[in-house]
């Protein structure tokens, strides 16, 4: 291109060009040629270095940024973008870190955007990876947008399904710590399964003998649901020496993440019996939920936050089935008249809830949106548009409620893997809705206090719930 056409491309003639640099900007594994004048205009951070005294110096030096980094810090700076394969998931967290030094809010911005687009499609380890990079190198985590997306796709995850050496002890801390309260917040596990993925990490760190004897010996999450123990560990279990070996080191490990456990969530059997005479955790935390167990008789909640999103086998169609812990329902081809189900998860607190139903195999109209609660009378035998208390969106783009449809709300969606994500919002009492990330106009005002998500569906249709990145 000649010159004088484009500002971004003129300027990205002089990245890395000995010919106009005046300045070396040395990094951890490498240095890089720039023009101080540049760099000083663009980053109040830079300018502060580089003309705070009246001595000119010739280089600058950053010893913990990596130059994969530096090189796309570099080019924004000149440019004010980021050309193709300069930021890639292998350096996002160093980039973002750079960033962050630098106080470049934009890029930061255009990173977490790359980050969360590509983890829609990743395995939950590599999230993992990110948060146990994220953790490592950063210390500023409050309000951190990276790390409140990290820990968001993580916590709506069950641990373990995340390899042990994914999550570091800062990362699990990070991860602990922003979720710990957080009531209206979707968290996959269960406390007690937080407790047994904690205890089975640090068993990991210590020895394969130390991880054989935690998962003999600690019931599954699973097995927990069905039956709570009603005896305690034996003393001949505590004698192995897979637990005397490893005790020390493991208490040393589970310390500083338990402040972020919240025991009193587990059943107070399974403290008494299992937690307490591994004698792992701090006594302080064993106390505050013992105190905890004494003031409160019914036991109530397992887990730290809203639950995972699935559909519920009690209200839903004879023909339907479900899969996949419950998060995927099917309509057989035998199924020739729309069936429907609605969710487990109940909505009635006055907040922004958002989650996403996957059209993984499309039917002759999909229909997607949610059901009033209080409503008695909904027949999940049957389509719910035309059924008192639902509000549904169709595949065809129109909207149903009470047999009154609303045409071109959405443009029509009826290829597999479309993704419909509900909008709701019960403090404005709203319902909008994004196809594969679109986002269209409110479809549904006044609607009720208190919702469960549902959708019909018929023959070959397969469709699956899970909260919204």
């Amino acid at each position: 291109m000649p010159r004088g056409i484009s500002v971004s491309a003129d300027l990205r003639q002089l990245l890395y060009n000995a010919k106009y640099s005046d300045i070396s900007v040395v990094c951890s594994d490498g240095e890089l040629p720039a023009i101080r004048s540049i760099l000083a205009a663009r980053s109040e951070v830079l300018d502060n270095q580089l003309y705070s005294s009246s001595t000119t110096t010739s280089t600058i030096s950053f010893p913990d940024i990596k130059i994969s980094a530096m090189k796309a810090i570099l080019e924004f700076l000149y440019t004010g973008a980021i050309g193709d394969n300069v930021l890639t998931i292998d350096n996002a967290i160093e980039t973002y870190h750079a960033a962050d030094c630098f106080q470049l809010t934009p890029l930061k911005d255009d990173i977490v955007l790359y980050v969360r687009e590509t983890l829609k499609d990743s395995h939950i380890d590599l999230a993992a990876k990110l948060l146990s990079e994220a953790a490592e190198k950063m210390q500023s985590r409050i309000d951190n947008p990276l790390f409140k997306l990290l820990s968001k796709r993580v916590a709506a995850t069950p641990l373990h399904s995340i390899r042990y050496d994914r999550l570091n002890s800062e990362a699990l801390q990070v991860l602990l710590s922003q979720t710990l309260n957080k009531k209206d917040e979707f968290f996959a596990t269960p406390e007690y399964g937080v407790v047994r993925y904690v205890v089975l990490w640090s068993a990991n760190t210590v020895s394969p003998k130390a991880l054989k004897f935690y998962d003999t010996h600690l019931p599954t999450t699973e097995s927990i649901e069905r039956s709570i123990p009603k005896e305690a560990l034996s003393e001949a279990a505590l004698s192995d020496p897979g637990y005397t070996d490893s005790k020390d080191q493991m208490t040393k490990l589970i310390t500083p993440i338990a402040k972020n456990i919240d025991l009193s969530l587990l059943h107070p059997d399974v403290i008494a019996n299992i937690i307490e005479p591994l004698d792992i955790f701090p006594a302080r935390k064993l106390l505050e939920a013992y105190r905890f167990h004494s003031t409160n008789k019914i036991f109530s909640n397992d887990r730290r936050g809203l639950p995972p999103f699935r559909w519920d086998r009690s209200f839903c169609g004879n023909g339907l089935v479900l899969s996949d812990q419950g998060t995927v329902v099917s309509a057989p081809p035998t199924v020739t008249l729309h069936q429907s189900v609605r969710a487990v998860n109940c909505f009635s607190s006055p907040r922004v809830y958002e989650w996403d139903v996957v059209i993984e195999e499309t039917c002759g109209w999909a229909w997607v949106g949610i059901v009033d609660s209080n409503e008695e009378q909904i027949d999940y035998q049957i389509f719910l548009g035309g059924q008192n208390g639902a509000w549904i969106l169709g595949s065809n783009g129109s909207s149903y409620h009470e047999k009154l449809t609303k045409q071109h709300v959405v443009p029509s969606f009826e290829s597999n893997g479309t993704t419909v994500t509900v909008h709701l919002d019960l403090r404005r009492k709203t319902m909008a809705f994004s196809i594969d990330g679109t986002k269209h106009p409110e479809a549904f005002t006044n609607l009720p206090d208190k919702v469960h998500p549902a959708v019909s569906l018929v023959g070959s249709g397969r469709f699956k719930i899970l909260p919204h990145m």
